[in-house]
């Protein structure tokens, strides 16, 4: 007989507790999510001390792309191991790998092993962040859930403003390797924490682990993040290497696809591919992580290499975008919750995100800084309720049996929407960033090669120091070229963040248009929540 309960929305929590318990297993969780993103919050602060000390600048982004990969990965295979085996077991193995491989991290003396445990880290970090999230839709129903996730998406503002701070400061007085050495015992703790205030689901029948289509996921989207990071800055896009990842990666995907339409239990079930409840809110979500990815990524630069912030002062411009991520998203999770609305919510977020990355695009040398803090405030009230948004709405409309998979494909292409986006920035900075065509002749004759490449780089315009030294190797009569050279290259500089900003103001007005037409919701109904042993 065909079991209909598995296969409607659930509007029941599946697991009971009373209020007492609930209040106990909800701030455990949160404290789980916490430690994946203190990592990642605090090692940007330690990159430089990494290099500085293990060498190897050339394998600088790479530090960060292994651990996106990782995490790609992560959060995608532990939302179905989780939906298979209980997302107790999944967090509690997370934790353990997560701890592990953060004191290998600590532990490395080579960039290369660096490398290869931050990839390991990152994976466990994405298993902590799906299950983490996927967790709630066992213990809420829709009306309570929206608030809980709410306090998850509020994490993230509160760790990305601490977390830099707590981790420069664990830097200059300790060393880098201690960032990853010290949550490993809060790690284990935080276990122990969760097998004994968590109840589990337990499972009643055979589970069959699609491992086929997790080697295949693998080998389609490993090279694909690769070329995308890689390709026309350390590969050109037409090298063999690229072509051989190209290939690797469309017959990995067309296999995979395959066998997901032959497995028990699919890794990615294709029919969620089919689903308007989950293509939709990862369609959005995904042009949302663009949009933060972007923003985080390229308005330090900014405030460094044209407004000529010091680095410390630059990472306050983003203490803005966090701060009012956390109002913005306890407000919009009290108003979802209230009245079961998503959709004008949506559309008034797009249609504001647009607005403000036009802005941001207008940004120039002489912006003043009450208007720039005025306008990245703004910022936080967009992409602050971006997140609780999606995952509430796909949590409540789909089945509980894929909420968990549902759950970590959403944060998997969300995850990919952020690396296509520093990969699209990169391309419009390596095609428009090219120093040496517009560097006047003379002044290239007059500089050692050093100095042509320091100019290549931003440093002359983030390091005053370091282009002061270059200014004065020069004849007094090129001082104004040198001058003149500097300016131009900030307006450069201002010209690409323009094109930057300007796609991802586009992107956001084709949302717009996307959840106008097709986006339908259905009202969280209110319901009263019984004081009840776990089952």
């Amino acid at each position: 007989m065909k079991d209909t309960a598995a296969n409607t929305v659930m509007e029941e929590p599946l697991i009971k507790l009373k209020r007492g318990p609930l209040i106990t297993v909800t701030i455990t969780i949160l404290l789980t999510y916490v430690f994946d993103l203190f990592v990642g919050s605090v090692t940007g602060v330690a990159t430089p001390s990494i290099i500085a000390e293990l060498g190897g600048m050339h394998f600088y982004a790479l530090t960060i792309t292994t651990f996106m990969l990782g995490g790609s990965i992560g959060r995608i295979v532990s939302g179905k191991l989780g939906d298979l085996y209980g997302r107790k077991l999944i967090l509690q193995i997370a934790l353990l790998s997560f701890a592990i491989s953060s004191i290998l991290c600590g532990l490395s003396n080579s960039i290369m092993m660096l490398v290869i445990f931050k990839a390991l880290l990152g994976t466990a970090g994405g298993f902590l962040y799906t299950t983490c999230y996927a967790m709630i839709a066992d213990f809420y129903g829709p009306t309570k859930r929206v608030k809980v996730l709410g306090y998850l998406a509020s994490m993230i503002g509160i760790c990305y403003i601490l977390g830099p701070l707590l981790g420069g400061y664990i830097v200059d007085t300790l060393s880098w390797r201690w960032l990853y050495i010290i949550p490993a015992p809060f790690l284990l703790l935080s276990s122990l924490l969760i097998h004994k205030n968590i109840p589990s689901v337990k499972e009643t029948v055979k589970v069959t682990i699609d491992y086929t289509g997790i080697l295949l996921l693998c080998t389609a989207v490993v090279p694909f993040l690769l070329v995308l990071t890689w390709g026309g800055s350390k590969y050109s896009w037409g090298s063999p290497i690229m072509i051989v990842f190209y290939l690797i990666s469309i017959f990995s995907l067309i296999a995979f696809v395959y066998v997901e339409r032959k497995a028990v239990e699919p890794l990615l079930p294709l029919s969620l591919l089919k689903n308007r409840s989950f293509l939709l809110p990862t369609f959005g979500y995904a042009i949302a992580c663009y949009g933060v990815v972007i923003y985080v990524s390229y308005i330090p630069l900014y405030g460094q290499a044209v407004k000529g912030m010091s680095a410390s002062a630059s990472g306050s411009l983003i203490t803005p975008l966090m701060i009012f991520t956390i109002i913005s998203t306890q407000v919009t999770s009290m108003i979802i919750a209230k009245t079961g609305r998503y959709k004008t919510i949506l559309l008034f977020l797009f249609v504001w995100t647009s607005i403000i990355m036009y802005l941001i695009s207008g940004f120039n040398e002489n912006s003043s800084l009450p208007y720039l803090y005025s306008v990245l405030c703004m910022v936080g009230v967009s992409m602050g309720a971006f997140n609780v948004i999606f995952v509430t709405y796909l949590q409540n409309h789909l089945p509980h049996k894929q909420v968990g998979v549902a759950t970590g494909a959403l944060y998997f292409f969300g995850n990919i929407a952020g690396v296509i986006a520093l990969s699209i920035a990169g391309l419009i900075m390596n095609t428009m960033w090219q120093i040496d065509k517009y560097m006047p002749q003379r002044l290239k004759e007059a500089l050692p090669d050093s100095g042509i490449n320091l100019m290549s780089s931003t440093q002359t315009l983030t390091n005053k120091q370091a282009a002061a030294e270059l200014r004065s190797q020069l004849p007094s009569e090129l001082h104004g070229v040198f001058d003149s050279t500097i300016l131009e290259m900030k307006a450069v500089l201002v010209q690409i963040f323009d094109y930057v900003y300007l796609i991802n103001a586009g992107l956001s007005i084709l949302a717009v248009f996307v959840i106008a037409i097709f986006f339908k919701e259905k009202k969280v109904r209110k319901q009263k929540i019984e004081a009840e042993e776990a089952v």
